[in-house]
């Protein structure tokens, strides 16, 4: 599935402190997002573990994406979408 400009993804796995925290600061500034498990649904991310290496959370903005937390990142990755 294509992602629209903005809709955000936040692929996570169970017991991932950066993917609770990336979750956390999601929800704290009420961005809307899907999350996918990638232990449930592993076909979803296969992509983005093929071209940079198998590090999350991954959180995709658009057609941009960020992997890890980083706050400042994540933060700047949301305004850019809202353009």
């Amino acid at each position: 599935m294509r992602p629209t400009s903005n809709e955000v993804t936040l692929y996570s796995i169970p017991g991932c402190e950066m993917c609770r925290q990336a979750r956390e600061y999601l929800l704290k500034h009420r961005v809307r997002f899907r999350e996918v498990n990638v232990l449930v649904h592993p076909k979803e991310v296969l992509e983005f573990v093929s071209l940079c290496c198998p590090v999350f959370p991954i959180i995709v903005v658009g057609d941009k994406f960020l992997v890890g937390f980083s706050r400042a990142q994540l933060l700047r990755l949301l305004r850019v979408s809202r353009r």
